[in-house]
């Protein structure tokens, strides 16, 4: 942002609607597609054949059309190929056209098309008699390939009017039919069934196939190629489209938790931050010493994507593909040493029917419940007060003069009494009058309220012989469970491929644009200046008439009778707040890509990419001219002339807008040759080569202005550098930030790349690949900037091999692999680098320090992964799945070194490749089908463990307080969890107590300082040792519902209780946890607390010890139910006349809470607590409706 002659903030604009440039580009490439998807709708057909088999050609008609054919294959015996050229017809002149002079006619009913022979009109009396003499009544079941009923199946009799279509149990039923005659059966995406009557007759049941004559085989798209799921030697998860709908929701990663084996999300994390979203993935264990720093390699539509994940509309996306080892990641390089997520938008196909699918999701989150998580009662933290009081802390407000702090109305109720004002009696009456109020009480009634979140998508895809398309639109509008904050998102995303040269040349384009705008009022809008000010928790923030109470937290209010006739009104009332401080986050985020695609043969083809990125992240706290905030401000810097009276404001009367602005812009370029041979003995090769160029940049800037008006959007200067006398006494800076520039960097890659799969008979598959990357932050001499990389892999099936004689278990593969993989660190470089730390608070004058030590040697980090796997499935696919087990050596770690004195910095070390971690587990993944028929049941089990231990570190441990807060240890997880080993409470004083040298101490400091790991408690891991999930499914007819249960085992976690230093410090403004009524207050309650005394003065090492001792570590394993589903689907086959081709309508309830937990606290360790003004509580219920149509 950047100030004008007239002191203007060159503001973003935030209205959502807004058309810029980009938007407008979109909308014409919006109407391009629209145009030729009406036109494609208006005259679907073109064909353009030569010498083709007629059956070819009504194939074509009926994608392009999107009618069923039926026919039978005899009918179209000893016809020769034909010519035909149209271009935009109707479907009636098509048929004619390609029928013309052939023995053939045809009849549309509803949508489907049936063709047959022309009867002969010389049909004999004798044979009319014969064929009613062998007429007899047909009954059958028609069922899939798995044995499941087909319900609606179409059976016609050929040559003859007579049409029956299937039950909910699959069955139908013909009368008086010859049995000479011939049935069509019919069923969407599977092949029309040809049998005669008398054939029929000898079967039970009648099993279809799928159109393509087998189950299609899964592509896994890798970012760089497709590669079916039986020639992947490395171990990966895929998740399709029916699978990411299982669980509504506006991004992404909320999608595929919990249904993937071996990914681990931890604590929720802020919705719409991106950085903690992605650093909460975990794929195999965290891969470096810098585990906050890194998070998986986010793919999008095969390249890297650098914008905001929650820019992603899910309802955008067809699969996403987690790739686990090296030999599936290793592709990607030294970015995926934490795991690759490959996420796959949606895309029109050629000589598809024009489709429109919509969908409406809507979420009803119930209000929070503050008095879920217990805490301190009122009454004690009253009581905690007078404690105080009697300690002394308040003596210094019982005066008229010297303070201007206010006091809560306990102090003041125990003030007043101390001055002889009220008696006993009165005292202890207003005290319990104020223990009967709980701020929570008015939170809930006036600033929380139910969270509504409306989702409104639609998209329009299709093609023709030449060209295909996909465009889409997403709405969201949420409002929060706080009344004024909303967050909404607009995303508009259209690609478009047109083929040329009878597709030896292919074009690809595709444009996105995402623009999310959250509003929020924040924390300090309730907590004016500082901690010290925050609301006690028996204020009323309505008065008795309804208007919005005065709560004067900072002020007493002697000092603002003083001063409100000269200075703005100076009484804070916190509900006023809700409208006049808003915190602002406007995202915008533009994607455009291009590409093309040159078929030298049908084996060989160069494909040509780039991609373009652009986003901003506008970051706005806006106080307005009325708030608290601004007043408070204006008015402390105000000067009174002592003579005349009149006020000087240091601080122009207005709003406060403070910015923060960043942007990123990322280039990406691409050329890759393929190669992909089948022979017809059974050998395969697929080989992939390339080059890619990557430049990224980011920056950005903060600023304030003072004496805004929103209006006109116009400001004042203000001196943030020099000290002014304030109202409060003394001298102070104004506390805004000059405008400043935030961190510019600029990452540079380039890569070179190739990899080959070869496979036999789909028997052995052999995988290589190889990568060199290179990058600017590395090495000073060119030679250190390259990092080569590579992976191996086999595959074998063992159920294809001659001697494989296990029936019961028809397939049976094995497989390995191992490579290398590596780890970036953008924050650091091989140079040395200095930062601006503004200007030194004893000189004054500009200052800088060394923010990035030089290191020439500095190098990337590398990972190293074996894995080996078995997949199998039983007879029919009742048991199917796999097991696998990898290990990891991370090497060349980057770790911080501490420096001698000598060196003269300190507070910063330089970072070298010192470390080592070794990691190992297994994944397994089971499916079985329990149920089949008209009721089907089906289960999904995913289970996996993880361990990373540390093999070397020169991370140094100096003391014990280095154990607890999570220093690496040698030969311990890289997440240990430690603490101090308890010995209970002293009897006589209610201390708690210690180990130093093996013998009872309470000198909690020297505990902490010395090296003793006698006197600590190892006790696992902070992280999840053993994660899984169990998926149950269930669908009767049309309805379909299923349940998720989800667990963690093997770790600990710490439990909240008292911390009497933040109780007892500022003034005594904590707020305690529910442990403090279970507090040591006399000789023998050690036998039944383990919650030590209230000592005064708050002893900080006191309150340490016992936050870390072991007595407060529980066991964090769980399970819980993650949640329910039902839908209804409406298809055409059972409802023929729908005017849709299918119905959507479904229910889901999430965030369930645990149903079992090895803590017998009912605490859920996994689940966030969100702090709020006066109480905190967990994410409460929600439950989801919706429905989804296709057109």
């Amino acid at each position: 942002m950047k100030i004008n002659e007239k002191n203007e903030p060159d503001r973003h604009n935030s209205n959502l609607l807004s058309t810029p440039k980009i938007m407008r580009l979109f909308m014409l490439l919006v109407a391009i597609f629209l145009t030729l998807t009406f036109e494609v709708a208006a005259a679907q057909i073109t064909l353009n054949e030569r010498q083709s088999p007629l059956k070819k050609i009504l194939k074509s008609i009926s994608i392009q059309s999107g009618y069923d054919f039926i026919y039978s294959d005899i009918a179209f015996e000893n016809l020769a190929p034909i010519n035909v050229k149209l271009e935009h017809v109707s479907l009636e002149i098509a048929l004619k056209t390609c029928l013309e002079n052939q023995p053939l006619i045809y009849m549309i009913e509803d949508k489907t098309v049936m063709v047959r022979r022309k009867s002969k009109e010389n049909s004999s009396f004798l044979r009319s008699v014969v064929a009613i003499l062998t007429e007899i009544d047909v009954h059958c079941k028609v069922v899939d390939e798995k044995g499941i009923p087909l319900v609606g199946a179409n059976i016609r009799v050929k040559g003859g009017g007579k049409s029956a279509s299937t039950d909910n149990k699959g069955e139908f039923s013909l009368q008086k039919i010859d049995e000479q005659s011939e049935l069509l059966i019919s069923y969407v995406g599977y092949k029309t069934k040809d049998i005669q009557v008398k054939e029929l007759l000898k079967i039970k049941e009648l099993r279809m196939e799928p159109l393509s004559g087998e189950l299609k085989e899964v592509e896994v798209n890798t970012g760089y190629q497709k590669v079916k799921r039986g020639q992947m030697t490395g171990s990966f998860d895929y998740i399709d489209n029916k699978a990411l709908e299982q669980t509504p929701g506006p991004d992404i990663l909320n999608r595929i938790k919990n249904i993937s084996s071996g990914i681990v999300f931890e604590k929720s994390s802020v919705f719409g931050d991106d950085k903690s979203a992605r650093q909460s993935i975990k794929i195999r264990g965290a891969s470096s010493f810098s585990y906050g720093l890194y998070s998986p390699l986010i793919i999008l539509d095969n390249f890297p994507y650098e914008g905001n994940i929650y820019n992603i509309n899910p309802n955008d996306i067809e699969s996403v593909t987690v790739l686990k080892d090296a030999a599936a990641a290793a592709i990607w390089g030294a970015k995926a040493g934490n795991g690759v997520i490959v996420i796959t938008s949606k895309k029109g196909a050629y000589l598809q029917a024009t489709q429109v699918s919509a969908g409406v999701d809507i979420d009803v989150s119930q209000k929070p419940d503050l008095f879920e998580w217990p805490r301190m009662s009122i009454s004690d933290y009253i009581e905690k007060e007078r404690f105080l009081f009697n300690k002394g802390v308040f003596d210094l407000f019982i005066g008229d003069s010297g303070t201007y702090n206010s006091l809560t109305p306990a102090i003041q109720a125990l003030v007043d009494h101390k001055k002889g004002k009220i008696n006993d009696s009165d005292l202890e009456t207003r005290l319990n009058e104020l223990s009967k109020n709980d701020i929570r009480d008015d939170l809930s009634k006036y600033r929380f309220q139910k969270e509504v979140a409306q989702r409104y998508h639609i998209n329009v895809s299709g093609g023709s012989e030449q060209q295909n398309y996909f465009v889409s639109a997403g709405w969201d509008k949420n409002l929060y469970r706080t009344k004024g904050d909303s967050y909404n998102r607009l995303t508009l995303k259209a690609n478009y491929n047109y083929s040329f040269f009878n597709r030896l040349l292919e074009i690809n384009t595709a444009i996105s644009y995402a623009l999310n705008h959250k509003n929020s009022l924040p924390f300090d809008a309730f907590t004016p200046n500082s901690a010290s000010s925050a609301l006690y928790p028996y204020v009323r923030l309505k008065e008795e008439d309804g208007s919005n109470a005065i709560v004067n937290s900072l002020y007493k209010k002697a000092f603002l009778d003083k001063w409100n006739e000269k200075l703005l009104d100076w009484n804070y009332r916190p509900l006023d707040e809700i409208g006049k401080v808003k915190d602002i986050s406007i995202t915008k985020d533009y994607q455009f890509s291009l590409g093309a695609k040159i078929n030298f043969s049908k084996q060989l083809n160069v494909n040509l990419n780039t991609v373009l990125g652009s986003g901003n992240t506008l970051n706005q706290k806006e106080y307005d001219q009325d708030s608290f905030y601004a007043r408070d401000l204006i008015n402390t810097f105000s000067q009174i002339d002592p003579v005349t009276g009149s006020v000087k404001r240091v601080i122009p009367f207005g709003g406060i807008l403070r910015n923060s602005n960043n942007d990123y812009n990322s280039k990406n370029f691409r050329a890759q040759l393929n190669y992909n041979n089948d022979w017809i003995d059974g050998h395969q090769l697929n080989f992939i080569a390339g080059a890619e160029l990557l430049q990224k940049k980011t920056g950005g800037y903060t600023n304030t202005f003072a004496g805004y008006d929103p209006i006109h959007e116009t400001s004042n200067s203000i001196d943030p550098i020099n000290y002014y006398p304030t109202i409060l006494g003394g001298t102070r800076r104004i506390p805004f930030d000059a405008t400043s520039l935030l961190a510019v960097t600029s990452q540079r890659n380039i890569s070179f790349y190739s990899a080959m799969t070869y496979s036999y008979q789909n028997k052995y598959v052999i995988f290589g690949s190889v990568r060199n990357d290179a990058a600017n932050i590395f090495g000073v001499k060119t030679n250190q900037k390259w990092l080569p990389l590579w992976s191996v892999g086999l595959n074998w099936n063992l159920s294809k091999e001659a001697f494989y004689r296990i029936n019961w278990l028809p397939e049976l593969k094995v497989k390995t692999s191992f490579g290398y993989t590596g780890n970036v660190r953008t924050d650091l470089t091989a140079y040395l680098v200095t930062s601006d730390l503004g200007q030194n608070s004893l000189f004054r004058e500009p200052s800088s320090g060394i923010r990035n030590f030089p290191n020439p040697e500095l190098r990337w980090e590398k990972v190293g992964m074996f894995n080996a796997g078995v997949n199998f499935s039983t007879e029919r696919n009742r048991i199917s799945g796999g097991i696998e087990w990898f290990y990891k050596n991370m090497v060349d770690l980057i770790q911080p070194v501490v420096l001698p004195p000598v060196v003269g910095v300190s507070g910063n070390s330089p970072n070298l490749n010192s470390g080592k971690i070794k990691g190992q587990g297994w994944d397994l993944q089971l499916r079985s089908e329990n149920l089949r028929g008209n009721f089907s049941w089906t289960s999904s089990l995913n289970l996996s463990y993880t361990t990373n231990i540390v093999s070397s570190t020169t991370d140094p441990l100096n003391s014990n307080s280095d154990y607890v807060r999570g220093r690496f240890v040698e030969g311990r997880p890289l997440q240990g969890f430690y603490s101090y080993k308890w010995a209970g409470l002293d009897s006589q004083t209610g201390d708690p107590i210690g180990y130093l040298k093996e013998s009872f101490s309470k000198d909690y400091a020297k505990i902490a300082s010395t090296l003793d790991p006698g006197s600590l408690i190892y006790h696992g891991s902070a992280v999840p040792v053993v994660t899984g999930n169990l998926m149950n499914a269930f669908s009767y007819k049309g309805f379909e519902f299923s349940f998720n249960l989800s667990g963690k085992f093997g770790y600990y976690f710490r439990r909240n209780s008292i911390d009497y230093y933040s109780l007892l410090s500022n003034g005594g403004s904590g707020m305690g946890e529910i442990d403090f009524a279970l507090r040591w207050q006399k000789i023998g309650d050690e036998k039944q607390t383990n919650v030590p005394s209230m000592v005064f003065p708050a002893d900080y090492s006191r309150a340490l010890f016992y936050k870390n001792s072991e007595i407060l570590v529980e066991k964090a394993d769980h399970i819980r139910l993650q949640d329910l589903r039902l839908n209804y689907s409406f298809l055409r086959s059972r409802f023929p006349h729908l005017p849709f081709r299918n119905v959507n309508l479904f229910f889901h309830i999430a965030n369930l809470g645990v149903i079992w937990s090895s803590n017998r606290r009912g605490i859920d360790p996994d689940e966030k607590l969100f702090a709020s003004f006066g109480g905190s509580f967990v994410r409460p219920k929600t439950i989801s409706f919706g429905f989804k149509l296709t057109i």
